[in-house]
């Protein structure tokens, strides 16, 4: 938990993906004010979140999709810094790269050419207009009630700081930003902050800050929340523990999923087995990219790149499955991406230095402050009610009968989930542990 934030604090959390019936989640939940906060949150009518007027223009076109690929390289880099952690990777490259998205807008210089660099994209007269089409594209998800989405950008400024009427006319415009003025010596606001988090994320993150440090002047946040159900629910009656196979030679038991002879999109190379996992509509899905070799995913994982991405999902067929992996829940604990930036060659917008002139008055100026990042998935069966018609067609000439793809995710692997018109990857991780939930 983040103890003090300092100077400007730009707070992007990550809300969630839950692929499963949180009723039945939360009844096994570990965490019995967590539970109850999710149940609360998640009652809350569509409509508190979804403004149908919001992001009403947006329209995908060749701008926003060069937008998204050049976010997926961002994802990429970002996560080739956490992937050395020894444990469980969780992290919505979106919700981070809409933070500094906003910075980038205001940002001139040395400062503006850093981010520029780091963001793979260039600041000019149609960014914004990319940001508001991509982001837009992704809130309009919320008119299929198949899925429940969310994205919702918030800054707090304090009383004694003045924003450029041009800075936020363009982040209410493009981005759909709440402006709030706050007394950041005041605890009762980061009571405030933490409500807003726990109603955009339908309570799966009830809280971001203990704390503010006084000398605090801004707080941005952005949240994204989506709760989708597989386009075929796996079946509960077929899920049963099995072994997990971690590092080295420990095992860890966990309740594997199953769906026998289902005909998914796969492929496979030297070194990986990939799999599609749709969810309804076919407009989101979960990839799985799963080592053939145990204990093998530290050495290789590096090679994943967006090239290798797309070359796999190109190379995709339907094939006959065999399929079963691990329930798995994690809770990542607070992130400072601030760090990895570092690592990723951000230094000038961390300076005295920094110029992010173009969002305060006066000539003011401020270094970009600590982000902090923090997200929560929840994978399980989503029960759905389905039917079925078998039919037999008969044929004069015989057959091969096919044998079935055999994957069996029982060991380390990585995992992101796309949506599927922009090609923007929304959420990526590693799972090296399903009993562990963080």
């Amino acid at each position: 938990m983040i103890k003090k934030l300092k100077n400007v604090a730009l707070i992007a959390f990550t809300a969630n993906f839950l692929a499963c019936n949180t009723d039945s989640a939360n009844k096994k939940s570990e965490n019995d004010s967590l539970q109850t906060s999710v149940k609360k949150a998640d009652t809350a009518k569509q409509s508190e979140l979804f403004d149908k007027n919001s992001f009403k223009d947006a329209k995908l076109d060749e701008g926003a999709k060069k937008l998204a690929q050049k976010h997926n390289l961002f994802a990429m880099d970002l996560y080739k810094q956490m992937m050395v952690k020894d444990s469980n990777v969780f992290f919505s490259p979106t919700s981070v790269y809409s933070i500094l998205g906003v910075n980038l807008l205001a940002s001139q210089e040395k400062t503006k050419a850093e981010l520029e660099k780091l963001l793979y994209t260039q600041s000019d007269a149609n960014t914004a207009k990319n940001f508001y089409n991509l982001f837009g594209h992704l809130y309009q998800i919320n008119q299929d009630t198949t899925y429940k989405f969310n994205i919702a950008n918030a800054i707090w400024v304090n009383k004694d700081i003045s924003l450029k009427t041009e800075f936020t006319d363009l982040i209410k415009k493009n981005f759909e930003f709440q402006i709030k003025s706050g007394d950041f010596k005041n605890p009762e606001l980061v009571k405030v902050i933490n409500e807003w988090v726990n109603k955009n994320t339908r309570g799966t993150i009830p809280s971001i800050i203990e704390a503010l440090d006084p000398d605090t002047k801004l707080a941005m946040l952005n949240a994204i929340y989506m709760k989708a159900p597989w386009a075929e629910a796996f079946n509960e009656n077929q899920t049963q523990e099995k072994t997990f196979y971690l590092k080295g030679k420990d095992t860890t038991k966990a309740m594997f999923m199953h769906k026998y002879e289902a005909n998914l999109s796969y492929t496979e190379d030297a070194l990986w087995q990939v799999v599609e996992l749709p969810y309804k509509n076919d407009r989101i899905s979960m990839f799985i990219a799963l080592p053939k070799v145990k204990n093998q995913i530290q050495n290789i994982q590096n090679q994943i790149n967006t090239n290798k991405i797309e070359a796999w999902e190109k190379a995709m067929k339907s094939e006959l499955t065999n399929l079963s992996m691990p329930k798995f829940t994690i809770r990542t604990d607070v992130i400072n991406i601030s760090e990895f930036l570092d690592k990723m060659g951000v230094k000038e917008a961390f300076s005295g230095t920094a110029n992010f002139k173009l969002m305060f008055d006066n000539n003011t100026s401020m270094p970009l402050g600590q982000i902090f990042h923090k997200a929560f998935i929840n994978v399980n069966e989503k029960e759905t009610e389905a039917s079925a018609v078998t039919i037999e067609l008969k044929t004069e000439e015989a057959r091969e009968i096919p044998i079935p793809k055999e994957f069996h995710a029982n060991h380390p692997f990585v995992f992101w989930i796309k949506e599927k018109e922009s090609g923007m990857i929304l959420f990526m991780g590693r799972l090296d542990n399903p009993s562990l939930q963080k």
